[in-house]
């Protein structure tokens, strides 16, 4: 997350990126996916389909200890303000 954020407004593009990190012995496996949209604070449960002048990064951490059957997941969010 501090990467994105540590970029400009404009440079912070908007999607959703998924990345795979695969199974390690020690760790399991784990995986993250990054979202990245408009934000209205206005109406915060709907991404705007215009920039609003804020974007909202999200990003979810996944894994699966070596013997775990279910996925445990972990989100962090923060908003960007154009300057």
């Amino acid at each position: 997350m501090e990467e994105t954020a540590s970029q400009s407004y404009n440079e912070i593009l908007l999607g959703t990126f998924e990345e795979d990190y695969g199974f390690n012995p020690d760790l399991g496996a784990f995986r993250r996916r990054t979202t990245i949209n408009y934000f209205d604070p206005n109406n915060p449960g709907v991404p705007p389909g215009s920039d609003s002048g804020i974007k909202k990064i999200e990003v979810r951490v996944f894994w699966r200890f070596p013997l775990g059957v279910t996925e445990k997941e972990v989100k962090l969010a923060t908003l960007i303000a154009e300057r």
